[in-house]
């Protein structure tokens, strides 16, 4: 059988056949972590490498907040950007990021409301959606996974 035949057969068979959830749901998993990551990754870019830099960045975060406020911002960011791809401890990542999420949905509807053209709350919003579900979700495929003993 030509490998053309394989490769089509195989996608005809994921195509019409529903995948179970069973076998979906870590693939998913997996999905959801690596672009969570790509996100967080794209907002260290941000705050390190472009015009302002992380001084203006800081300033400005420390002008209406306590020191910790920038801290804990780093550190989901960080922690976020190298622990989901891995898959270490997902849940627990994901769950410690949830309030800096609210606290940014708070300060975007005081400042622009909802929607994301004033600048608003909605990417924020969606944001948060996607760290509970992979709360939900777990670990999934390809993940580190730590023994108890």
């Amino acid at each position: 059988m030509p490998a053309v035949s394989k490769s089509s057969a195989l996608l005809r068979r994921l195509w019409d056949g529903e995948p179970s959830t069973v076998t979906a749901a870590p693939y998913a998993a997996l999905l959801l972590r690596i672009t969570l990551a790509a996100f967080f990754l794209a907002h260290l870019y941000n705050k390190f490498f472009t015009k302002d830099g992380f001084w203006g960045w800081w300033a400005a975060l420390t002008r209406l907040h306590s020191a910790y406020v920038p801290i804990y911002v780093l550190s989901v960011e960080f922690f976020c950007a190298i622990l989901l791809p891995l898959g270490f401890k997902t849940r627990w990542v994901a769950l410690y990021a949830v309030p800096s999420f609210i606290g940014i949905i708070a300060f975007w509807i005081r400042i622009g409301g909802y929607w994301f053209t004033n600048p608003g709350a909605e990417f924020p919003v969606m944001w948060l959606c996607l760290l509970i579900l992979q709360v939900v979700l777990g670990d999934g495929a390809f993940s580190l996974k730590t023994g108890r003993g």
